[in-house]
């Protein structure tokens, strides 16, 4: 069974993390406390969320590049790994254009890398 979380919820746990930032101790234990309930509602765990936010499987290890560039190459083979095969009609075409240039060059302008990213966040909302 797909753990999922309402829009609204998701709300309300963005809204508990920003509080967790407040100068008064008890207001920011208070948001950890919520949004930890929100979670264990949701029998999801924190490992899940980000995974998920960040594209990795469970299995992958949780970590961001800290150098940008390897970050955006990484974000970009995930987007191509995801999106290859997947019918989006003929946006589909577009898809294997820049998987053939990613594979050959690999490098995406920043005006190729913006639909791909987009359609990989899509996909990934209507799919998670």
């Amino acid at each position: 069974m797909a753990k999922t979380m309402s829009l609204e919820k998701l709300a309300l746990l963005e809204k508990c993390l920003m509080m967790t930032t407040s100068d008064q101790a008890g207001e920011a234990a208070n948001a950890i406390w919520k949004a930890n309930k929100i979670l264990s509602d949701h029998r999801i765990t924190w490992r899940e969320l980000l995974s998920k936010q960040l594209g990795l499987s469970n299995d992958e290890p949780v970590g961001v590049p800290t150098d940008p560039v390897a970050a955006t190459n990484a974000k970009i083979q995930r987007a191509l790994d995801t999106l290859r095969g997947v019918n989006l009609g003929n946006f589909s075409q577009f898809i294997e254009s820049i998987d053939a240039k990613w594979s050959q060059d690999k490098y995406l302008s920043p005006a190729q890398r913006k639909p791909l990213f987009e359609a990989y966040d899509n996909y990934k909302l209507r799919n998670a």
